[in-house]
């Protein structure tokens, strides 16, 4: 999946940094969970059987964007909430 940080803060993703206006793919399986953390908050992305859920906390908001990888996978946008 192709992960988009649209906020003004860094966040940590599997160890590494993704800078604000950055994007960077990450490895998706049928059964996965990718956690991303900032300073404002974190989100819990869960994919079951190809099937994602995605679960906020604090200002940091992640969600599917409209656009499509080579993998036919939406993009997951993170932004900031207020």
């Amino acid at each position: 999946m192709t992960v988009t940080n649209k906020t003004s803060v860094t966040l940590e993703i599997l160890g590494g940094k993704l800078k604000p206006n950055e994007s960077r793919e990450y490895v998706e399986m049928m059964f996965n969970t990718l956690y991303i953390i900032s300073e404002i908050g974190s989100c819990v992305i869960t994919t079951e059987y190809g099937k994602r859920s995605i679960k906020n906390y604090g200002k940091l908001v992640a969600k599917e964007g409209s656009k499509k990888n080579e993998h036919g996978m939406k993009n997951i946008i993170v932004s900031s909430k207020g």
